[in-house]
């Protein structure tokens, strides 16, 4: 997904208010926000599907009133008769427009149907399951939600939850002065909802929270309570807020989100209550790194990122200390520092409310990411003990597969082009839907590669995608895991590409490079590996100068 992006707003009520939020939210990107007439959903979906493509990728929010959209649901939101499978037809209808518009638009928010929280309908029999209202707004959603299932550029968002956090969710004077059904504080939820799906489809999100110890994980100093005067759980309404907070970083770090610690303390006191504190939740295999000493905490996050291969702006610092993350922002302007509550009691919603952690989806890799960093971390202590790189290259047996992308992996692919960076040639930003579409192609395809050595699986950690012309192979994208760069993986998945490039009687390949602040490494692995610049592109002649290194093994499932 591209940087600059056209938002429309499409509803059945007055949301200006969120188009200025949006604009406050994206002030630093160039994007435009307009407001399609009120209540004209219809037609403004067929004008979208039928208009000439635009310059910018679109993005729309579609936010309607259950009412004003499923006529049926209206008959009994006035206490008539009503049909529910009709009801459900109309709801479906409803998903056909939004998935006629799917096919032509980057994105799609869409906020679930709520009642107005004053509304008291018919009481105590409100969740009666077919004839109360709220029981049956709730299948209409579910039926909603359903229907769009199979869409990964739909984006079903919770707006009770909005709600719930909210102090006021509707302003009556709005309501009845300018047909404005929700407040300020609702608006602001939802423009930092979409801001997160953009920040998903565009790289942005956080991969790495590092973590002060002593009154950010447990209650008290480990250096003068020790570890059982410390507070962590027990029967102390304190050490169960910190006990909880864990329950949710655990919660995170089995999404994919890694853990670090950055703590002013003496590191065998420390490492003692992580590793046998009996209410402790989160252990030592639970976090890639530790800086547990007397050093500047910039410093150390610094070196953390480094270690990791992580860049700064994927890093986030919570620490109680106001000082700390004064000095941590001061220094290291890209690290996300949030404002943290005094209270340890409000930690877990200071958490729950940073949605720089969010996804566009889960994969099964994202539960092993700690291990897979973990592994890496083996690996660079027996690098240590050699003089001789290529020598331990060839000692942990490094092994590289590929197959074709397809339904099995593409979640992954999407993943990963979505997120990395670093090496990646043109940052190109897909949803699952618009890889498949690319790769099924007829002279094009796509290619996921995974990588293993003796202490264990990568798990797919590089992907490619091509088009062949008259006599050539143009690599598309070419991208790979920072946690694989550095052992000749990049040259063996090009050799690979060789591979099918000369199956299918070509004879030089194409490369496109596109610089950014952050993926040098793309751009200098092309030069090293004979890419001559032609123009906009990138060309290698000598197919046969494209070998893969001699210690790496290469096993495929795509027949050559």
């Amino acid at each position: 997904m591209n940087d600059k992006v056209q938002f429309l707003l499409i509803s059945d009520f007055t949301i200006n208010p969120l188009q200025s939020l949006l604009k406050q939210q994206f002030h630093h990107y160039s994007c435009d926000f307009m407001v399609s007439p009120i209540g004209q959903i219809i037609q403004s979906v067929n004008e979208i599907c039928c208009q000439k493509p635009s310059t910018m990728e679109q993005a729309v929010i579609l936010w309607t009133m259950p009412d004003r959209q499923i006529h049926e649901f209206k008959k009994l939101y006035s206490n008539n008769m009503y049909d529910k499978n009709v009801m459900f037809r109309q709801v479906l209808e409803y998903a056909e427009y939004i998935r006629k518009l799917s096919e032509v638009v980057k994105f799609i928010a869409v906020p679930i149907w709520t009642l107005n929280s004053n509304y008291r309908g018919n009481g105590i029999l409100n969740f009666r399951y077919s004839t109360g209202i709220y029981s049956v707004l709730m299948q209409m959603n579910l039926k909603l939600a359903k229907a769009l299932e199979d869409l990964s550029n739909v984006y079903i968002l919770y707006t009770d939850q909005w709600m719930k956090v909210s102090e006021k969710a509707e302003d009556e004077k709005m309501w009845y002065f300018g047909k404005i059904p929700f407040t300020q504080s609702i608006f602001r939820q939802a423009a930092e909802d979409i801001k997160s799906i953009y920040d998903v489809l565009t790289g942005r999100t956080k991969k790495l929270l590092v973590l002060d110890l002593d009154n950010t994980l447990w209650g008290g100093i480990a250096g003068e309570d020790g570890i059982n005067g410390i507070r962590l759980g027990g029967v102390d309404y304190i050490g169960e807020a910190f006990l909880e907070f864990q329950k949710h970083l655990l919660q995170l770090k089995n999404k994919g989100l890694l853990l670090a610690i950055c703590s002013k303390n003496d590191e065998d006191t420390a490492m003692e209550i992580i590793e046998k504190h009996t209410e402790m939740i989160l252990r030592k295999e639970d976090f890639v790194g530790f800086k547990i000493n007397w050093e500047d905490k910039a410093k150390n996050i610094r070196e953390l990122a480094l270690e990791l291969n992580l860049g700064l702006a994927s890093v986030v610092f919570i620490d109680d200390s106001p000082f700390e993350r004064a000095r941590v922002m001061s220094e290291l302007p890209e690290v996300l520092v949030p404002e943290w509550p005094m209270e340890p009691i409000h930690y877990v919603k200071a958490l729950n409310g940073l949605r720089c952690f969010d996804k566009a989806s889960f994969s099964t890799e994202d539960t092993q990411r700690t291990n897979y960093y973990r592994q890496e971390q083996e690996r660079k202590k027996t690098i240590e003990n050699t003089s001789n790189i290529e020598e331990w290259l060839y000692q942990i047996a490094l092994e590289v597969r590929f197959e074709p992308v397809n339904d099995s992996n593409v979640q992954r692919v999407s993943q990963l082009l979505n997120k990395t960076n670093q090496f990646n040639l043109i940052t190109r930003r897909l949803e699952q839907y618009e890889i498949m579409a690319y790769c099924n192609q007829e002279q094009a395809g796509g290619v996921a590669f995974y990588a293993a050595d003796k202490f264990g699986s990568y798990g797919l950690i590089g992907f490619s995608s091509y088009e062949m012309n008259e006599n050539s192979l143009f690599i598309k994208d070419f991208l790979l895991s920072c946690r694989a760069m550095g052992k000749g993986i990049e040259m063996a998945m090009l050799n690979i590409l060789k591979d099918i490039a000369v199956s299918e009687g070509k004879d030089r390949i194409l490369a496109q490079y596109i610089p950014t602040d952050r993926n040098k490494a793309s751009g200098d692995f092309l030069g090293t590996s004979g890419f001559m610049k032609d123009g906009a592109m990138y060309v290698q002649h000598n197919l046969r100068a494209i070998n893969k290194p001699p210690y790496i093994t290469i096993t495929n499932e795509i027949e050559i």
